[in-house]
């Protein structure tokens, strides 16, 4: 690596505050995620590798999903004219940095994934919906690339690790097909995210992400009872969670508490009003983990990052049609 690079790792959908630790070769970076722009969102923190770098230097790289809120689907024709950077200093003046490299992932190779699945089985879902879940679940598992880890959960009154993370299809399709939850009346949702959340934290690969399904609210989860204790747990392992509310009353509290963990997460929330969506939905998924961008820049002209020095950093989205908006977060060096 380049000495004295700073690697920041961006996310705009957050639409709380957050801060997360990231523990680059250097030092500590600490970042908050404030003010989601317009019509335009971040599904992923850290898309593209884990956050090193030394302190210090004039460069920087972005990471970053750019989700169109109205469809979900990745926007992956943005160009170095529709990205501006601008850097201040708290209580010093701010300058515009110079957009570099804009690198679009979107149909490339892309840094390998550890990810994990966990699975509805509670006795609400019926046969027609465990068909469906499980036949979205194996294509999303057919699609992985070679480096790429797995894992799967099930859960009902209790949660199994079927297949702890692993490269072999085959193995994690007969987790899917074959759980050990089955059949129970209570829903251990909260207990099964952070489960898999803790189980894909020790993968080997630079991105991680999980994705929940299930057809109710949570109403067993012990270790985890809440939304927030979830999304701290998450947060904490850097892992944004994807969810699909199965036949969702819209506007439940039990919606409202998924679309709160995704968002609060840096994943995202997916409605599914009949079971045939399921496919779709694990297929749109897949690409919007493949299409990010990644984007260098460079301070303005004799500007370098200090140790112990906060930053605020705002990227924009401009020159896009009607998507306009821009994101604003500190960065303590």
């Amino acid at each position: 690596m380049k000495k004295n690079r700073v690697v920041i790792f961006f996310a705009v959908c957050m639409l709380m505050a957050v801060s997360l630790a990231f523990f680059g070769c250097g030092g500590d970076v600490v970042i908050t995620y404030v003010s989601p722009p317009a019509g335009v969102q971040t599904i992923e923190v850290g898309s593209g590798g884990n956050p090193t770098g030394e302190v210090g230097g004039t460069d920087g790289t972005i990471y970053t999903v750019v989700i169109d809120q109205g469809t979900l689907d990745p926007i992956t024709d943005l160009l170095r004219g529709n990205i501006e950077i601008t850097i201040t200093p708290v209580g010093g003046t701010a300058g515009i940095a110079l957009v570099g490299n804009m690198e679009n992932m979107a149909g490339k190779t892309p840094q390998p994934i550890s990810f994990g699945l966990t699975l509805d089985r509670s006795v609400s879902m019926t046969a027609e919906a465990i068909a469906s879940m499980e036949s979205a679940a194996t294509s999303f598992v057919n699609n992985m690339g070679s480096s790429d880890q797995g894992a799967i959960a099930n859960f009902g009154y209790s949660i199994s690790v079927d297949q702890g993370l692993t490269s072999n299809k085959t193995s994690l399709i007969s987790a899917i097909e074959n759980p050990s939850a089955v059949g129970s009346s209570k829903t251990a949702l909260y207990d099964s995210i952070a489960t898999i959340v803790g189980t894909v934290s020790a993968g080997s690969n630079p991105r991680k992400t999980v994705i929940a399904l299930t057809n109710g609210g949570n109403n067993r989860s012990i270790s985890y009872s809440t939304t927030t204790e979830v999304i701290n747990f998450a947060i904490s392992k850097n892992m944004p969670v994807y969810s699909v509310g199965l036949g969702f009353a819209q506007g439940s509290s039990a919606e409202k508490d998924l679309q709160a963990i995704s968002k609060g997460t840096g994943g995202i929330y997916y409605y599914s009003s009949a079971y045939s969506d399921l496919l779709n939905l694990y297929s749109k998924i897949s690409t919007v983990l493949n299409s990010y961008y990644v984007i260098t820049f460079t301070l303005p002209s004799g500007w370098v990052f200090v140790a112990g020095q906060t930053y605020t950093i705002t990227l924009t989205i401009i020159n896009y049609g009607n998507i306009t908006g821009s994101v604003t977060y500190t960065l303590t060096t």
